[in-house]
């Protein structure tokens, strides 16, 4: 069942059509299985004013989950989850206000963590 179209300030809230994208680690560990050293787009929708695209990125033992917003031929990207030597991101979804709440750490060259945070993106 798809999930319904979320009302933000009287605007739909892309992040409600991106259901694969929301749900995203259960689509990581499916694609994992099967591939590696590769890229995949998993999921895309398009409004009046904007292109959203996730784009999976597998490495033999990393993995960069993007969502790149394409404006007026202008892009963007939000990395969302990600597993490397050198950054850690994990992210969760809230539809009430259209963002999405991303936790990270990044290391230094010895795999320490170095510093580290916790950003909200907002997609209003």
């Amino acid at each position: 069942m798809d999930n319904p179209i979320e009302q933000v300030g009287g605007e739909e809230c892309v992040l409600s059509k991106l259901t694969k994208t929301i749900n995203y680690r259960s689509v990581i560990e499916k694609y994992k299985s099967i591939y590696k050293d590769t890229v995949i787009e998993f999921e895309s929708f398009i409004t009046n004013s904007s292109e959203y695209k996730t784009i999976l990125d597998l490495k033999k033992s990393e993995h960069f989950l993007w969502i790149v917003t394409i404006k007026e031929n202008v892009s963007d990207s939000t990395l969302i989850d990600c597993v490397s030597t050198v950054k850690w991101v994990e992210s969760k979804f809230n539809l009430d206000e259209c963002e999405i709440i991303m936790d990270y750490e990044n290391f230094d060259s010895n795999g320490l963590p170095n510093n580290g945070g916790t950003e909200i993106v907002n997609f209003k």
